[in-house]
């Protein structure tokens, strides 16, 4: 999946950091404040289906309200013109999960 260069006029995307089965997690830079980010966008075959794109949607504005320091903070979320979903998180430095489990 090759993102698009920015988001909603707001977003540079950047370099991958990491994907799964819904899709993939870039490196971004907020345009306006210049602060570090993650997008995940959602796959474009998943994007397509309604009620997965509802989900996703619906997940993000839940994750948003969660203020916790172990969850990372969900600061935006859109639809592009092309049907695609994104979330914009806080971008966090360290290992992952799977790097602390094996």
């Amino acid at each position: 999946m090759t993102p698009p260069r920015t988001i909603d006029g707001k977003y540079a995307v950047g370099r991958p950091l990491g994907a799964g089965s819904a899709g993939s997690v870039y490196e971004a830079v907020h345009l306006g404040t210049g602060e570090r980010l993650a997008i995940k966008l959602l796959s474009p075959a998943l994007a397509r289906v309604p009620s997965i794109r509802a989900r996703f949607l619906a997940e993000g504005r839940y994750a948003a309200r969660v203020a916790h320091a172990n969850v990372v903070r969900v600061l935006d979320l859109g639809v592009l013109p092309d049907g695609g979903c994104y979330l914009v998180m806080e971008r966090l430095d360290g290992e992952t999960l799977e790097q602390l489990l094996t």
